[in-house]
């Protein structure tokens, strides 16, 4: 019998933020019932995660090429290998550490089937400047979604990982557009939430119109929280 979920924290560098051991902290305090394990490079000390409360066995050391930046941690998340690490669990959450828990609903979650769970991408092209978004904002409107904090179903993320690889290799986006462009072809299908379940899984952008849409309730988590809406969240984050 497969374990429920597995709680994974990506890391790339020896000494994290004040902000990330905050977010990293609360992670531990919240979800403490489950594994917790933070991935990251095999080259790095991990004393700062270990004063933090980690433990050794909490720590999995990926070889480093894996971290050198966005685009092999990308790579690395369209890979059957990285999935096929952790197929003794039926889902893995990944929750980066620009992230904040509110409460432990992850059963919950997991108990309702789907095969992907992240934030919608719910923002304005007006909003940015950065050409890429605008370029892809027609594709992303409205669908899941961000994978900063995203649950998903290993056997499935098993099963289509050379799907992933093959797009990414042609146009090398971040792994959560690539994963989007997997559920939307013909003969695949990925179960997600609507948009305002996802919601209630997780908020990044456009927290306040986010928050109207599911009637003012706090979500389970919210992801890039200092850079979409940090005065916002913090009157919750108490």
């Amino acid at each position: 019998m497969l374990n429920k979920v597995i709680v994974l924290i990506p890391v790339y560098k020896t000494i994290p933020s004040e902000e990330e051991k905050r977010s990293m902290l609360q992670t531990l305090k919240i979800l403490g019932n489950h594994p917790i394990r933070i991935i990251g490079p095999e080259n790095i000390d991990y004393r700062e995660y270990k004063e933090m409360g980690f433990t050794e066995d909490q720590i999995i050391r990926m070889h480093a090429d894996h971290f050198k930046g966005i685009a092999a941690y990308n790579k690395m998340l369209c890979a059957k290998w990285f999935y096929r690490t952790f197929e003794a669990f039926e889902y893995i959450f990944i929750m980066q550490n620009d992230a904040w828990v509110f409460r432990d609903e992850l059963d919950m979650w997991c108990s309702k089937g789907y095969d992907y769970i992240g934030s919608p991408w719910i923002w304005k092209p007006e909003q940015t400047k950065a050409k890429v978004w605008i370029e892809l904002f027609p594709i992303m409107k409205g669908e899941i979604g961000n994978g900063g904090v995203s649950l998903r179903r290993t056997k499935t993320f098993i099963k289509l990982s050379n799907v992933a690889s093959s797009i990414y290799a042609l146009i090398k986006k971040n792994e959560d557009f690539i994963w989007l462009l997997v559920a939307k072809l013909p003969f695949i299908k990925i179960k997600k939430p609507a948009i305002e379940e996802a919601l209630r899984f997780c908020i990044e952008m456009e927290p306040d119109q986010a928050m109207e849409m599911i009637g003012g309730q706090i979500p389970f988590t919210v992801h890039a929280y200092e850079r979409y809406g940090k005065e916002f969240w913090r009157k919750y984050m108490v």
